[in-house]
């Protein structure tokens, strides 16, 4: 049986197990049918991949402009959550630790009706706790990539002096 991922219009990552011998249209036509023809879509032909990198703030502004549409709220939603904490993590890799409590804890409290609620707020939903956690990984990523990979490939490569390097980064001269 063959496997392959889909990816939903909310930017969620599907394992599809399909039948041998299944076309391309069958497989899409099953895979429809299970997400349903209420699957929020993005708004103005926004793509997954674009949503992925966005800001925290333009995509806020996005959920403002569409503040009436709860189709494009529920899509929307998810990056948000992924943006900021992918932004906050990014900037200070320690806040991993409090948004890893933070993204199952906002959920419930939104659950519970504890926080005030405007035109584009959304229910709580696990593609918004995935992308919390997504964005944790991501600003870790990133964090370490900028702080940690880079420096060392052009001390590598001889092209920054060691004045520019992280503390501790044999070659640095902070200590």
């Amino acid at each position: 049986m063959p496997s392959f991922y889909i990816t939903a219009p909310d930017g969620s990552r599907h394992k599809v197990n399909a039948p041998d011998g299944a076309d391309d249209k069958s497989i899409l036509g099953f895979i429809s049918s299970v997400l349903g023809s209420d699957t929020p879509a993005l708004p103005e032909g926004l793509t997954p991949q674009q949503a992925n990198v966005m800001s925290q703030q333009d995509l806020n502004a996005l959920r403002i402009k569409y503040a009436q549409d709860q189709k494009a709220q529920r899509a929307l939603s998810p990056f948000e959550h992924k943006a900021t904490a992918r932004e906050a993590v990014e900037e200070n890799p320690l806040m991993a630790i409090p948004y890893a409590a933070m993204v199952p804890g906002y959920a419930a409290a939104k659950a519970l009706n504890l926080l005030p609620t405007e035109e584009s707020t959304t229910p709580p939903s696990m593609a918004q706790i995935v992308g919390g956690y997504e964005g944790i990984g991501q600003g870790l990523a990133n964090a370490f990539e900028n702080r940690v990979a880079q420096p060392i490939a052009q001390l590598i490569r001889g092209t920054q002096n060691s004045a520019t390097l992280p503390a501790g980064v044999p070659g640095s001269s902070v200590r």
